[in-house]
């Protein structure tokens, strides 16, 4: 069905790269296939799809299709605040929020571990789940500073002439929660098991 998958953690930038694509005429979808109904955007003849919602369904599409899995990245810290400042794993939205309910269906143990263990064990064990099926790994920050990276993985030439660009896809601000910091990320007991992967992905701190 698709020539090729972008999946990665939620607000690591599927939905900019679904744009930035397809700005540059080939087309992606975003959460389309892999989503809630009626949410995402669907291209007219989409040659992939970029969603988080991807990952639990790898295992059953990618052989398949045999089509290649890009592992998209983002800063890890960024990741999980922008997730944080969501509430995506507060106590009410496993009941409440399908995209958190979907999420718990994948990893079903996190919804008891202490908030701030959630969202960073969340974050490692959703990456790990694409390691498997993942043929390149590319960071969001790459592909800003030099878009062809992503061009050349697809095996295509980078059009010329403007480019969809809006940061504003990856960013989500909540003014009454506070930034969480390296420093109170180290309260948790997966802090190490953090650092490490971090640094894995491209990520020092």
């Amino acid at each position: 069905m698709y020539k090729f998958v972008i999946t990665g953690c939620p607000r690591s930038g599927t939905s900019f790269i679904a744009r930035f694509l397809t700005s540059a005429g080939i087309q992606c979808n975003h959460e389309a296939y892999y989503g809630l109904p009626s949410s995402g955007f669907w291209c007219p003849e989409p040659q992939g799809e970029a969603s988080w919602l991807a990952v639990p369904h790898l295992q059953k599409d990618i052989p398949k299709w045999k089509c290649p899995v890009i592992h998209l990245v983002r800063d890890p810290l960024k990741v999980i605040n922008s997730m944080y400042q969501q509430s995506f794993l507060g106590d009410t939205q496993f009941y409440k929020n399908p995209y958190t309910f979907i999420a718990s269906l994948s990893i079903p143990e996190m919804k008891y571990e202490p908030e701030l263990d959630r969202y960073i064990g969340f974050w490692i064990m959703w990456n790990e789940c694409i390691e498997p099926f993942a043929k390149h790994r590319l960071k969001i920050e790459d592909i800003d500073d030099n878009p062809k990276i992503l061009f050349d993985v697809l095996k295509t030439k980078m059009p010329e002439g403007k480019l969809f660009s809006d940061k504003k896809c990856n960013s989500f601000k909540n003014k009454k929660i506070k930034q969480l910091t390296l420093k109170d990320l180290e309260k948790s007991k997966l802090y190490k098991r953090f650092i490490e992967k971090a640094k894995e992905y491209g990520y020092t701190y």
